[in-house]
C-alpha cells in the first residue's frame, strides 16, 4: 500500500448561531421651505429632556437605488441595502457639554456610491438641544427642540450655517419604521433657476427636485433619514436624467428598551492586520453588501492562534494541547504511530481504527466549530472525530476520495454540560486507493 502524507489545516473556534426601501410620495405639506428669515417664535418641542449615557445605541437598516439613463444609450438602475449601528464611548466634556464619542459598526458604506457614516465624532444632549462634535473641542447644535429652528447642524445631512433650519411634525414611513409622531426636518424644493448640486450647475431646460429630510423622536433621538434627487436635461436634441434615492431606519435602540443579543460586523476585516476582535461567547451579524462587488473584498476574518502541529501526539497521553481559536499545521500518513481505537460513526458498524494525531484542549459549554482542510492531491482520505477522553461525541468521515471533498467539518451545538478536558483526532483512513 502506499505511504501517502497529506498536509492538513485544522480550524477549532467557538460560534454561535445569528441569525425594501421607502415610499417614492414626496408630500412636502408639513414642512415649509427652508427661508432665511427670522421667525424663531415655534413652539418648543417635548420628550427632548432625556440624556445619554456611555453604551446607549442606534442601529439603523438603509436601502438605496440609483438610476441613470441617456438618449441612444438606454438607462440602469442599482440597488443596496445595509445596516449599520451607533453606539456611545465614553464622554467628554467639550465647550462645557458632555458628549459621548461615536462608536460605528455595522456597514453604513455603499462602496463609493454613499455613506450613511456620521460626519460627528462625539453626540450629546444639554438644554434641550442634541450636540455634536467633529473634532472633540467644538461643539454645534444638531437638532435644538428648545426652540424647534436653528442654524446649521444636521445628523445625516449638513445643513448651511447660514440657513435656517425648521422641526415639524411629518412622520417617516419606510421599509425599517413607520412613526406618524416624528419630528422631521429638512428642505424640499422644486426649482427650474440654476442651482449647484454635487458641484453640477442644473439650469436652463433642466428640472430639479431635492427631497433631503431627517427625523427625530422624543425620547430616543435619532429615528431616520430620506434624500430624494432627480434631474434631467433636454437640448440639442439629446436627453439625459437619473435619480438619487435613500432611506435610513431605525431598527432598534436602547433608549427605546431593545435589547440586542449580538454585534456588527466592523468593516473593513479581509485581512489579519485589520481583524475585528471578539470576546467569546459572542454572536455576530454580518453586513448585506455582496464583498465581492465592492470596495472591502475578503471575507469575515477571526483572530487565530496559528501554532505547527507537535509530533509525537500520537495518543492520548501524548495528546498536543490546544487553546482555542486555533489553526493548526500539520502532517499525517497512515503509516505513521498511532494509538488502535474503537470508531463508531452513525450508521456504520463499529470498526477499529490506528488514530494518528491527538489534541486536547480545556472546554467549557459552548458552540465549536472543527474544519479539517488538505490538499486533493494528497491522494489521502482522513477523518475528523471531537468527545470526551472516553468517548466520543462527533465524526465526520465522508469519503474524501469517492466524493472530491478534501476536508471534514463538525459544529456542536454543545459538546457537554460540563467543562473538562476534550479531544479531537484527526486519522488517515485506509481504503482500497491508498490512506
Amino acid at each position: 500500500m502506499k505511504n501517502l502524507l497529506a498536509v492538513f489545516f485544522l480550524t477549532m473556534f467557538s460560534i454561535s448561531c445569528g441569525g425594501g426601501g421607502g415610499g417614492t410620495s414626496e408630500d412636502d405639506s408639513t414642512l415649509d421651505d427652508t427661508t432665511n428669515g427670522d421667525d424663531t417664535t415655534l413652539p418648543s418641542i417635548a420628550g427632548f429632556d432625556f440624556s445619554l449615557t456611555e453604551g446607549d445605541f442606534w442601529e439603523f437598516g438603509w436601502d438605496g437605488t440609483v438610476s441613470r439613463f441617456a438618449q441612444g444609450s438606454g438607462g440602469s438602475t442599482s440597488k443596496e441595502s445595509g445596516r449599520f449601528r451607533l453606539t456611545l464611548g465614553s464622554s467628554s466634556n467639550i465647550n462645557g457639554i458632555t458628549l459621548n464619542q461615536i462608536l460605528v459598526s455595522g456597514n453604513p458604506k455603499w462602496g463609493e456610491t454613499q455613506d450613511f457614516t456620521p460626519r460627528w465624532t462625539h453626540i450629546g444632549l444639554a438644554s434641550l438641544k442634541i450636540y455634536g462634535s467633529t473634532d472633540g473641542a467644538t461643539a454645534e447644535v444638531i437638532f435644538d427642540a428648545e426652540n424647534g429652528a436653528w442654524t446649521g447642524g444636521g445628523f445625516f445631512s449638513e445643513w448651511p450655517s447660514d440657513t435656517l433650519i425648521v422641526a415639524d411634525t411629518g412622520g417617516i414611513d419606510n421599509a425599517y419604521i413607520t412613526d406618524s409622531e416624528a419630528i422631521m426636518v429638512g428642505r424640499s424644493s422644486n426649482q427650474s433657476q440654476c442651482e449647484t448640486i454635487a458641484g453640477i450647475v442644473i439650469c436652463g431646460d433642466q428640472s430639479f427636485t431635492s427631497i433631503d429630510r431627517e427625523y427625530f423622536k422624543a425620547g430616543v433621538g435619532l429615528l431616520g433619514y430620506r434624500f430624494f434627487n432627480s434631474f434631467s436635461f433636454s437640448g440639442g436634441g439629446f436627453s439625459s436624467g437619473g435619480s438619487d434615492e435613500y432611506d435610513v431606519g431605525l431598527i432598534a435602540s436602547s433608549l427605546r428598551g431593545d435589547v440586542v443579543d449580538y454585534v456588527l460586523e466592523i468593516e473593513p476585516n479581509n485581512s489579519i492586520s485589520e481583524a475585528m476582535p471578539l470576546t467569546l461567547p459572542v454572536k455576530v451579524h454580518g453586513d448585506s453588501l455582496s464583498e465581492g462587488d465592492t470596495f472591502y473584498g475578503g471575507s469575515t476574518a477571526l483572530i487565530l492562534n496559528n501554532i505547527v502541529e507537535q509530533e509525537p501526539n500520537n495518543s492520548d497521553a501524548g495528546a498536543q494541547v490546544l487553546t482555542l481559536p486555533v489553526r493548526i499545521n500539520g502532517t499525517v500518513s497512515e503509516n505513521d504511530p498511532g494509538t488502535l481505537t474503537s470508531s463508531s460513526p452513525p450508521g456504520i458498524i463499529t470498526y477499529q481504527t490506528s488514530i494518528e494525531d491527538w489534541f486536547h484542549w480545556q472546554n467549557d459549554p459552548q458552540q465549536l466549530r472543527f474544519l479539517l482542510e488538505y490538499d486533493a492531491g494528497s491522494g489521502a482520505d482522513l477523518d475528523l472525530m471531537v468527545g470526551g477522553l472516553t468517548f466520543f461525541d462527533a465524526y465526520s468521515v465522508t469519503d474524501n476520495l469517492s466524493s472530491g471533498v478534501y476536508q471534514e467539518e463538525i459544529i456542536l451545538n454543545s459538546l457537554s454540560q460540563t467543562s473538562g478536558t476534550y479531544r479531537v483526532v484527526v486519522d488517515a483512513f485506509d481504503t482500497p486507493n491508498g490512506p
